[in-house]
């Protein structure tokens, strides 16, 4: 077998060589490993908008109900959509009670039932075993606008049956004490003689269980308020219509850079917003760029498939030195935020 023998020229050459090659693929890998990876976080994603004129009709359907103070002619878009999330709730609320009140009813009204009720029965009215006390509301306020008619047997008649729990009076009106619970029977200041009468009628016919009174009350609920769900339906239809028209999409987002240099971010989001049947596309941007590593810019909506001109912005490094092991847990540093 021939025998080859290295000379120390080789020698050095190769290990300069080798050297050079493992020196420069180790900076290259370290340099790979501390790149710039820039991060971004979305936060919160919603909609925005200024001050909303109201038209005629709006503004009449407004008046039309009784939950929620009648609107003015110019509402912030925040104050409009809490108004819209308002009525949704009540309606689902006056809808549940209704349907309470009428499923209790239903029955009395078959089978002809008068008299007296016992304690097992009233504890079934819908006026009390209802989680919410919407009927409580409901009636406060028609006594409150003087749109409560008088019961059908009178404070005195009503007094001559024995009780069935303690009613206790004090200043802000009466309560009634059923063993678990109190049940709240209020007046309010704006309440005339005959409303204080009126709600001392309510309370001492629960308390005694006369049963013509509890079907007048539950029956003039339900009638009264399905014409507010419906008048409530109309507000929110308009509201939504108004919202809808001038609503903006809104994008938080946290941006940071976990490399060790820094790097330029030109941000693009895409979102499809569902509207009903309607699937509508926005391309949002960062259009305007305060120039400094902390961001707070306005994302805007422009017309589909159709992009501005975006800025662009510098993001410091997350590491100050580029070492061997990770950095976990740290604090963000030079990031930014895109409103």
């Amino acid at each position: 077998m021939p025998s080859h023998e290295f000379s120390m020229k080789e020698l050095s050459v190769t290990a300069i060589v080798t050297f050079m090659i493992s020196g420069m693929g180790g900076m290259l890998f370290q340099s790979y490993l501390h790149r710039a990876k820039p991060i971004i976080h979305i936060t919160s994603l919603g909609f925005e908008g200024d001050t909303i004129e109201l038209d005629s009709p709006t503004l009449e359907a407004s008046a039309a109900t009784p939950w929620g103070r009648r609107l003015n002619r110019f509402e912030d878009f925040e104050r409009l959509l809490e108004r819209e999330k308002s009525a949704s709730r009540i309606i689902l609320e006056l809808r549940t009670a209704k349907e309470s009140a009428d499923a209790w009813l239903n029955p009395i009204k078959t089978n002809k039932r008068s008299g007296i009720l016992t304690r097992a029965e009233v504890l079934e009215t819908p006026y009390i075993a209802t989680e919410t006390n919407i009927m409580g509301i409901r009636f406060q306020g028609l006594l409150r606008r003087r749109d409560l008619p008088d019961l059908p047997v009178p404070l005195d008649t009503v007094k001559n049956e024995p009780r069935l729990w303690p009613l206790r009076s004090h200043d802000e009106g009466w309560s009634l004490h059923i063993g678990y619970a109190r049940i709240e029977f209020e007046t309010d200041k704006e309440f005339s003689d005959k409303e204080i009468k009126q709600q001392e009628l309510i309370a001492e016919s629960f308390a005694r269980g006369v049963l013509q009174n509890l079907v007048f009350i539950h029956d003039h609920f339900s009638e009264k308020v399905a014409s507010e769900i419906v008048h409530l339906q109309t507000l929110q239809t308009f509201l939504r219509k108004e919202l809808l028209a001038q609503a903006r999409l809104s994008v938080r987002a946290n941006i940071s850079n976990t490399g060790g240099t820094p790097i330029i971010l030109q941000p693009y989001f895409s979102a499809i917003a569902i509207l009903g049947e309607d699937q509508l596309p926005f391309d949002l941007q960062v259009v305007q760029v305060s120039g400094s590593a902390d961001l707070s810019n306005q994302l805007s909506n422009p017309e589909q498939h159709k992009r501005k001109s975006t800025g662009r912005f510098h993001v410091k490094p997350y590491l100050q030195q580029t070492r061997a092991c990770t950095h976990k847990g740290a604090t963000h540093r030079g990031g930014g935020v895109i409103q």
